[in-house]
């Protein structure tokens, strides 16, 4: 069995390409009981799971019974009116090997956006947020700490459609720029892009919603391209270094 092998970088964690985890790597991350896993486990049952993986065809009917609403690639991605407070994320029904977010689709997620959480709250930086991210393990599942026996539950927010998105951050304020250039310089986070920096409704305040990246990106290579990109994005860029 091949084990983790743990890399700290500037604070955030590097996972190599296999790996393994115990019950007691991801306890920490775990949707704590009460009644949000109650409900959870009401709704989360493994035959839609075995739908989504073994019987793609139905699939959509299964999820669409159970009342979730599909927001990505046939309900990998889905909210319910049961639970909404949260946006849940499923693996894939296939990997590629080549890419690198089909190798942290569910349980780095969960893991990383908390260690972007500590970061964030380290540095003081008032105006950036991470959704808080828990994962949850559906009855009947296996127990095998792996991707798909997992749901990855995610804080929701309200997010502006692209283009409105595009000009809430031209108008962002220059203390959350420089906010935003501080964390991309301290932990070298290059997954800033527009399908995952969004306004949130103060005008003021950003959200990272992606956190199975943070120190990859298919778009930059070097965090000077990744300021120079946001930079581009906003009115105040000759503050921008």
């Amino acid at each position: 069995m091949k084990k983790v092998v743990f890399t700290f970088v500037l604070g955030i964690v590097s996972i190599s390409p296999a790996y393994t985890l115990n019950w007691e790597d991801i306890s920490p991350y775990l949707l704590p009981d009460g009644e949000t896993k109650n409900i959870a486990d009401k709704i989360f049952r493994k035959r839609l799971f075995t739908a989504f993986y073994k019987q793609r065809r139905r699939a959509p009917r299964a999820f669409s019974r159970a009342g979730f609403v599909s927001l990505k690639d046939d309900f990998r991605v889905s909210i319910n009116p049961k639970l909404p407070y949260f946006v849940f994320k499923i693996a894939r029904h296939k990997h590629c090997p080549d890419n690198p977010t089909h190798k942290s689709e569910v349980i780095e997620r969960v893991r990383r956006a908390a260690l972007l959480r500590q970061r964030i709250a380290a540095l003081g930086l008032k105006n950036i947020h991470v959704p808080l991210k828990y994962l949850y393990h559906p009855p009947g599942l296996r127990s095998k700490v792996t991707d798909k026996n997992f749901v990855c539950f995610s804080e929701a927010f309200d997010l502006l459609p692209p283009e409105q998105n595009k000009i809430a951050l031209w108008h962002l304020p220059h203390e959350t720029v420089q906010e935003v250039i501080t964390l991309i310089r301290d932990i070298e986070f290059l997954d800033v892009h527009e399908d995952n920096l969004y306004v949130l409704p103060d005008g003021k305040s950003v959200v990272f919603i992606d956190t199975e990246l943070i120190t990859q990106s298919p778009y930059f290579n070097t965090t000077q391209e990744c300021i120079d990109w946001f930079c581009s994005m906003v009115a105040v860029a000759a503050n921008c270094p």
